[in-house]
């Protein structure tokens, strides 16, 4: 007799907890609220991206840095990933240092997620270096994704660059 009383009532009060624990139904405010904050993310998105493709062609390393988060990832072509902010730079700077260096973008797109904490940038661009091995000058065509995760501070911050040559037309 004592459990036929107890597990209903046991699951009343369980059923009671949960409906108090529910997400009130979203309210037009709470949705317009929501879309105000993605499309500011998308233009912020939008704006760092185009700033550090920008900043990569003036060579300038500062700015650079500033668009990575510490713990970021950075993969060209023919090299091992390079991890940390500090391992991105030293290869910045190789480039920044040689005088073929040449960073060309070409148009460029930007999505964020539907959640808002994640967003990425995507563009074509044409490069111009000095191979370290042959001393050649070359030029590739290359196509880029950058990864950005949302900060704590509402920052967003490079966290995976990854970087791959475009083959050529036959």
């Amino acid at each position: 007799m004592k459990s036929s009383i107890v597990i209903p009532a046991s699951m009343a009060l369980v059923l009671s907890v949960a409906a108090c624990d529910r997400k009130s139904a979203p309210t037009a405010a709470n949705v317009a609220e929501t879309a105000e904050g993605a499309t500011a993310d998308a233009a912020t998105v939008k704006q760092d991206f185009a700033a550090f493709n920008a900043d990569i062609a003036a060579k300038n390393l500062d700015a650079i840095k500033a668009h990575y988060a510490s713990d970021a990832v950075m993969v060209i072509p023919n090299q091992a990933p390079f991890e940390g902010v500090d391992a991105i730079i030293g290869d910045y700077k190789q480039y920044a240092a040689d005088a073929a260096g040449k960073y060309a973008p070409g148009a460029e797109t930007t999505t964020v997620s539907p959640g808002g904490d994640v967003a990425y940038g995507e563009v074509t661009y044409q490069t111009t270096f000095t191979n370290l091995t042959t001393k050649a000058v070359e030029t590739r065509d290359r196509y880029n994704i950058s990864i950005y995760k949302k900060q704590p501070d509402g920052s967003w911050k490079i966290v995976r660059d990854i970087n791959t040559d475009v083959p050529k037309a036959d």
